[in-house]
């Protein structure tokens, strides 16, 4: 891929509200990631960091795992609750998703703040609609660049906040990012973390799931700008609370993640809906 294309997928990824996780794009970019069948994510071993690679996030664990053979129902192996999303089988074809994250750095009040918003559809054929807005902030100055970004058919359409620039993407990234953007992943990965608590269902029939993590296992769930800057903070071993709220079939309507440490604090906030 050349040198433009990687730009563009690079800006893709930051304004791509989490849906694609960030390691993956890494992998996109370097042509290290093969396609999946529909509805089958990568396997996780792929984007796992080598010995040296000691501050490179390990991605989520993939979909795969979690489906038991012939069912289609996807459940959290064992480790996790004894008691996980089960339902019968649910493709997701499109949903919605808001996120904002925020870094601040307590010795100076400085940091990073992301809010966004997405549409995301995963059949028949991918695409993606977002807007948002990446504020940083140095001493007493704020500056803010809006991130615009459109996935329509083959073509991938980006605005920097100066102007639009648009690439061609392969069939092979587009399988690639439909393949990562199941929604369901963040559930069944808070989900199967060792310890990891749940809470219902309550009477609308969602399940609460929290645990600990840490920022080297759950950094690929954020914008790409947003995780460079906290890999660039704290190490990827630093200790995360993470939380997800879903319903039987695993589709999450809220995602919660906080580092409290004692420079910096980082807050993730998602809200998924409008599922079908």
């Amino acid at each position: 891929m050349n040198r433009r294309a990687d730009r563009i997928i690079a800006v893709a990824a930051v304004a791509a509200v989490a849906v694609v996780p960030t390691v993956l794009l890494v992998a996109i970019k370097a042509g290290q990631a093969d396609p999946k069948a529909p509805g089958e994510l990568p396997s996780a071993a792929a984007y796992r960091p080598g010995p040296t690679a000691s501050r490179t996030p390990s991605a989520p664990p993939s979909i795969a795992a979690f489906v038991p053979a012939g069912t289609g129902t996807p459940v959290p192996p064992t480790g996790g609750p004894s008691a996980t999303p089960t339902a019968e089988p649910f493709t997701v074809n499109s949903f919605t998703r808001t996120t904002d994250g925020r870094l601040r750095r307590k010795i100076d009040g400085g940091g990073e703040r992301v809010n966004e918003a997405s549409r995301v559809v995963l059949a028949p054929r991918f695409g993606q609609s977002t807007e948002g807005l990446h504020e940083r902030t140095v001493g007493q100055e704020t500056t803010s660049s809006p991130l615009r970004v459109l996935i329509k058919g083959d073509t991938l359409s980006a605005f920097d906040g100066t102007k639009w620039t648009k690439t061609k993407l392969t069939e092979r990234q587009l399988a690639q990012m439909k393949a990562a953007s199941d929604p369901r992943l963040i559930t069944f990965t808070v989900a199967s973390l060792p310890g990891a608590t749940r809470k219902g269902p309550n009477a609308a029939g969602l399940t609460r799931y929290g645990g600990a993590s840490t920022v080297g296992q759950m950094v690929g769930f954020l914008p790409q700008n947003l995780a460079d800057e906290v890999l660039k903070t704290v190490p990827p071993d630093t200790a995360t609370k993470v939380e997800v709220v879903a319903d039987g079939k695993g589709c999450p309507s809220l995602f919660t993640m906080l580092v409290d440490e004692r420079t910096v604090t980082v807050t993730v906030r998602s809200t998924f809906g409008t599922y079908r």
